[in-house]
């Protein structure tokens, strides 16, 4: 059975004007302390014509998938919700492989389309404790990267690995925690966290994004350099992190003096972005856009952020790039968006507790909290030019970008993220930092965890006006669109979303939706009530380039009542017939972050 599939659609009667102080009536925060604002005019600007409008997605119908059985019963019929997930089911999710694969997959449901061939690389943490010790957070978990290789003839080989840094080999084989990690994972000293103190030195997990590009397969984190696997083996290439020719730079943490020189005999670093992307423009090739950052404590003048683009061909030559400032910087971008012209930063007013992380008594993510300034906005001129910085802009927390795109003078920019009354109670409310707080997550309690809904910036590059909307209330996140339409105009966003009949609650993604930004329409495959879904990567159809929807979404879905997990397939046309394929692995992966997918196979030889 392939689950139920939840079509919901926006009514004129459920839409409702959000303006900044407004509460729409359909919208309750009774169960969670985070009220997500699903619009808001910026202060001082006046509405648009239409009245920008957020929708609230109250209707919905469950139907199967005939060809392919029946759905599972569902519990709770409150706006579509099928019954909230057990706690137990989330936890065991990150629940450590302590194991690594290779094998042709037997077990499918549906067919696997005879057109599909390539590659779906996946990373994530896979490992969550050691010697004993239980990691403070998921995302100090050592990054685990599998291989989906799909043959063009109907099957699918299994490959998985674990990214076999130094760090990781030197913590196996004391079977101890050894160093310390971003989220407030350290290691445990007889005289308690102050023996810490000053061992500036992070664990580089390399488990958070994985990119193909020129064959050279890159495991991804953003505080640190890149690793280098085999994209046929998934075996980690000797000789350490990857510089990508002196771009990056290893070392003890992403810092610079001012000085490169002193920057090299200190040991400072110069880390990559884990969210790389590709690049179509018109007329011309493929490129792969990446950034580099370091940031530089100034005494009288707080920290700033050093950020270096770059865009490369196939052949990792350098073709375009820009380098800029963000002042007053204590956080790096997670994300950035690319449009025709521009790259695209957010940046939040935050402060950093350094004596807490100096003294080894908290990890850097942990010591990083929200201030109520407004937030910035840098326009960085792809092609040359000075950089634009919009100030006093209301601030929301964006974390994934799915597409940037222009219409005259305008960007508009799609994103996942925070909503601004979301990020005041976070600026005015004290706890473990803007992140740390989330380790509660991995046990299954989001109640501290704000609603993250899809947004839309305008941005008028003449003006500076910056108009806010909702597109997709429900919480969600890891937007998508179709590659081929990335920095172009787009239609459908793909998401992994919560099922919860209120809007204001976070819960673990269990369902895959695909929204229609112009209809409000937004069709949702649920695999059931034990089940939880991960990033939906787009695959190309032949048509991809004129046909916004030709394609196929792949998504890792982890089933807790089989505690295995399942690679599923669905048209990008229609959502409504659920997956055309489910393909079970042997055993689970543990819930990951990013994938990847290339056209090229990478699986064993056919002969």
């Amino acid at each position: 059975m392939l689950g139920t599939v939840v079509s919901l659609s926006a009514a004129p009667l459920t839409q409702s004007l959000c303006t900044l102080g407004q509460r729409p009536a359909c919208l309750s925060s009774k169960s969670s302390p985070f009220f997500a604002t699903r619009l808001a005019l910026l202060p001082g600007q006046r509405p648009a014509s239409p009245p920008l409008v957020c929708r609230k997605h109250l209707r919905t119908s469950a139907i199967a998938a005939p060809e392919l059985g029946t759905p599972d019963s569902i519990a709770g019929t409150a706006a579509g919700y099928p019954g909230r997930y057990q706690n137990t089911d989330w936890a065991a999710a990150f629940t450590s492989q302590f194991q690594e694969y290779d094998y042709w997959t037997t077990k499918v449901e549906g067919r696997i389309p005879e057109t599909l061939r390539g590659t779906l690389f996946r990373n994530g943490p896979g490992r969550f404790e050691r010697g004993g010790q239980k990691y403070e957070h998921m995302l100090d978990g050592d990054g685990y990267v599998c291989a989906f290789s799909f043959s063009g003839d109907g099957r699918m080989h299994f490959r998985s690995s674990y990214v076999k840094t130094s760090d990781l080999a030197k913590e196996e084989e004391a079977d101890a925690v050894l160093y310390r990690n971003t989220f407030g994972t350290q290691p445990k000293r007889a005289l308690g966290p102050l023996q810490n103190a000053f061992d500036l030195y992070l664990k580089n997990p390399a488990n958070t994004n994985v990119v193909l590009w020129g064959d050279r397969l890159l495991a991804l984190w953003e505080a640190g350099c890149p690793f280098e696997l085999d994209p046929y083996t998934l075996e980690t290439h000797p000789g350490g992190p990857a510089t990508l020719d002196g771009f990056l730079r290893s070392g003890i943490a992403p810092s610079t003096t001012g000085t490169e020189a002193l920057d090299k005999a200190i040991g400072l670093g110069k880390a990559c972005t884990a969210h790389p992307h590709v690049v179509h423009g018109e007329g011309l090739s493929d490129r792969l856009a990446i950034f580099s950052w370091c940031s530089q404590m100034k005494p009288m003048a707080g920290s700033e952020m050093k950020i270096e683009i770059n865009e490369y061909d196939q052949q990792w030559q350098k073709v375009a790039g820009q380098t800029f400032t963000m002042q007053k910087s204590f956080f790096n971008p997670h994300d950035f968006a690319i449009s025709k012209n521009f790259y695209v930063f957010f940046q939040n007013d935050m402060s950093f507790k350094m004596g807490q992380y100096l003294l080894g008594l908290r990890g850097p993510a942990q010591c990083v909290n929200f201030d109520e300034g407004p937030m910035k906005v840098h326009l960085v001129p792809r092609h040359g030019g000075k950089p634009m910085v919009i100030d006093n802009v209301e601030p929301a927390f964006l974390i994934h970008h799915a597409n940037a795109y222009e219409e005259g003078d305008e960007i508009v920019v799609w994103s996942s993220g925070w909503s601004p009354e979301a990020v005041r109670l976070l600026a005015t409310s004290s706890g473990s930092g803007m992140l740390g707080s989330w380790k509660v997550v991995m046990d299954g309690d989001f109640t501290g965890v704000p609603v993250t809904s899809l947004w839309s910036h305008r941005i008028n590059t003449k003006t500076g006006e910056v108009r806010r909307k909702c597109l997709f209330a429900q919480s969600n996140d890891h937007p998508r669109v179709n590659p081929s339409f990335y920095s172009k105009p787009t239609r459908y966003c793909y998401v992994n979303m919560c099922m919860t009949d209120d809007a204001d609650i976070s819960n673990p993604p269990q369902a895959f939706t695909r929204v229609d930004t112009h209809t409000g329409e937004a069709q949702t495959w649920f695999p059931g009530r034990r089940c939880f879904c991960e990033e939906l990567v787009f695959v190309p159809g032949p048509h991809a380039d004129i046909q916004e929807d030709d394609g196929y979404l792949l998504g890792l879905v982890y089933d807790a009542a089989k505690h295995k997990s399942f690679l599923a397939i669905l048209d990008a046309a229609d959502f409504s017939k659920g997956p055309v394929a489910k393909i079970w692995l042997e055993h689970h992966v543990p819930h990951g972050l990013h994938g990847f997918f290339s056209p090229k196979y990478f699986g064993p030889s056919m002969a």
